[in-house]
């Protein structure tokens, strides 16, 4: 004998789940703004010490997002490709 759950049931069931995905989203958030930020604090040490200047720093810094610019570029289209042929198999 299968007894279905209630949905509000469900719902108390998953609040745990949820306290720790938001907790992991909220560490994952934190350290990237952490390293963001770190960069920019310390520029001008790190200008001082490798003898570059503030455009090259920039440039570093441009090159390092870089791979983070065209992995975003390609899958935004390929889930823009796959999510119309998706839809067009479910018409």
């Amino acid at each position: 004998m299968v007894i279905a759950m209630r949905f509000s049931d469900r719902i108390r069931s998953n609040v745990g789940e949820r306290w720790l995905i938001l907790a992991v989203l909220f560490l994952a958030r934190t350290a990237m703004a952490f390293q963001f930020q770190a960069v920019a604090a310390l520029s001008s040490f790190m200008v001082a010490r490798f003898g570059i200047d503030y455009t090259q720093l920039g440039l570093l810094i441009g090159l390092y997002l870089l791979p983070g610019i065209v992995n975003r570029v390609s899958g935004g289209c390929s889930v823009g490709i796959l999510a119309t042929n998706a839809s067009l198999w479910s018409a």
